[in-house]
């Protein structure tokens, strides 16, 4: 008969009996009050940035970066500590600071832009952010077409223009002369300013790479500013300051200064070049205004062409070719060529009144290495 030893015949109750205990006296874990608990909620918390409620919809907070930013808008941000004794959560700011087009933040406002892409970069994981985007700039304004300011006050009928700015910003035919266009901004600005308020502006060239600049307003108005000329999309970027330099307003607006449409026998036509050395998409027409009365009563194609300056150099390659209407891709018989047939009704879309933005995408490999480019076009059909 096989006889074992005490140790192994009880050794069993033994782990049975030290389970029974441990369990009885320790409190099991819950994940979910652990992942809660205040030290593992701090150590998360610095694997990313502080982005407070008072930001707009659609932003994420990720490791030294916002996300969800709207590309080709304008955005401030406010640096920030809160009290976390104070009841009324009081928010006590830093500093300001505005979104450059490499997406960092900036101190000064002539160092600003419209946001590159979806993300602000190079911040810091201890910190707290309210991200702003500028508001459309909307309202009355009043069109001066005048050799000098001097001349506003005593302005013809024929050379006063009223209109409304609705988010799309405005849109003006180009001069016939050699008069100059002065705009007579929204009413509130000028009372602002009566109230011991200032502003900034912010001059961004849309439809060139010229750097942008702070502008003022005229001497001896406090709304009105000069305008670019013909043929020149620009964004105007306003910071409104209170006495003691607190931003308390942000706006943006669009100015469309047209040009004459490039037209021949066969119908629009548009050419899109690109510069090498700039790094930057150009467009040898700078925006396209059509009439809708006048495509129903006249229907012809537009053609927007790719023109590569470099297709003779074999070491120069254009590839990967994508065009998108209003941000969805659209497919195409030919890449380099964007043809929209007004005469067909399957294009009625395209006859919508308002803004239509057409988006380019390719690559270029330059000695082996592909470096992507993108540029957008606005159709602006007009009544």
């Amino acid at each position: 008969m096989l006889k074992l030893p005490l140790k192994i015949v009880f050794f069993p109750f033994f782990c049975l009996a030290a389970a029974f205990l441990m369990s009885a006296c320790l409190e099991p874990q819950n994940v979910g009050k652990f992942l809660e608990s205040d030290e593992v909620q701090d150590k998360i918390e610095r694997t990313r940035v502080g982005l407070t409620d008072l930001s707009g919809d659609g932003l994420f907070a990720g490791n030294e970066r916002i996300t969800g930013l709207k590309p080709d808008k304008y955005y401030r941000v406010e640096i920030h500590e809160e009290d976390e004794d104070d009841e009324d959560e009081t928010i006590n700011i830093l500093t300001y600071k505005f979104v450059s087009r490499e997406g960092r933040l900036v101190d000064k406002l002539e160092d600003a832009n419209r946001a590159p892409g979806t993300a602000i970069i190079n911040l810091s994981n201890s910190l707290n952010y309210i991200v702003y985007s500028a508001s459309p700039l909307s309202g009355s304004m009043t069109i001066y077409h005048v050799e000098s300011p001097a001349m506003i006050a005593a302005a013809k009928n024929s050379d006063v223009t009223e209109l409304y700015a609705s988010s799309d910003g405005i849109s003006i035919r180009k001069p016939e002369d050699t008069h100059t266009y002065y705009l007579e901004l929204p009413e509130f600005i000028k009372k602002s300013v009566e109230d011991g308020n200032t502003f900034q502006i912010l001059l961004v060239p849309v439809n060139t790479t010229s750097t942008p600049r702070l502008v003022s307003t005229i001497p001896g108005h406090s709304n009105i500013i000069q305008l670019r000329g013909e043929g020149t999309i620009t964004d105007y970027v306003f910071v409104e300051y209170d006495d003691k330099g607190k931003i308390i307003g942000f706006y943006t607006l669009k100015v469309f200064i047209l040009g004459e449409t490039p037209e021949d026998d066969d119908g629009i036509k548009i050419n899109i070049t690109f510069n090498i050395e700039s790094g930057e998409v150009e467009f040898d027409s700078n925006i396209t205004v059509i009439s809708q009365a006048d495509l129903v009563e006249n229907p012809r194609p537009l053609f927007v062409n790719i023109i590569n300056p470099y297709i003779d150099n074999p070491d120069i390659i254009m590839e990967n070719v994508v065009w998108k209407y209003n941000g969805e891709e659209i497919a195409l018989a030919d890449e380099f060529t964007l043809v929209i047939d007004f005469t067909d009704p399957v294009n009625l879309d395209y006859l919508v009144e308002g803004s239509h933005v057409f988006s380019i995408l390719f690559n270029l490999t330059i000695d082996g290495v592909s470096i992507p480019y993108s540029a957008s076009y606005t159709v602006k059909i007009n009544p």
